[in-house]
């Protein structure tokens, strides 16, 4: 019929600039929610692995979304909307949230991160020992630890 076929392949263009934008527009954590019950007898929170791209511009998140199911990884994009007459922007946030969804994002972008670097590694690591972990085991104080080193990042980074 004359027309060709081809495979998509992902272009590792489109991975670098999601990764610049998310260095300089984006979070890489290990977030708690809500109290577990099996953890330590409720007192433990839920360890959240999440990257989030924020942006005013919903053309850019929209982008963001494209490229992130493009690599195969689910998200969601979440709105912010602010009263009328404020000096504030509407906000969108893209959200991969989740130890499987951010396991297969973060090896792709980590080869492009300059400034959010050590957070994927640290998540990466922290999911790593999850994963070899049987199901609702509490975490162990290296996994404790990465979640602390992963905090102090975000606190101390503009400070050196």
């Amino acid at each position: 019929n004359g027309c060709s076929t081809y495979e998509v392949t992902m272009d590792s263009n489109r991975i670098a600039w999601l990764a610049g934008l998310i260095d300089a527009d984006g979070c890489i954590g290990l977030y708690s929610s809500g109290n577990v019950g099996h953890l330590k007898q409720g007192t433990d929170k839920r360890v959240v692995p999440k990257v989030t791209v924020s942006n005013t511009c919903r053309k850019t998140c929209h982008r963001v979304q494209d490229v992130i199911h493009e690599m195969g990884v689910g998200c969601r994009i979440n709105t912010h909307r602010v009263p009328p007459g404020t000096c504030w922007a509407d906000r969108w946030d893209v959200e991969v949230a989740g130890m499987k969804r951010v396991a297969a994002l973060l090896p792709q972008l980590l080869p492009h991160l300059v400034t959010k670097e050590e957070e994927a590694r640290i998540a990466i690591q922290f999911i790593s020992s999850r994963f070899a972990a049987p199901p609702k085991t509490p975490y162990t104080v290296e996994e404790r630890d990465l979640v602390a080193r992963c905090r102090a990042l975000k606190r101390n980074r503009n400070n050196t």
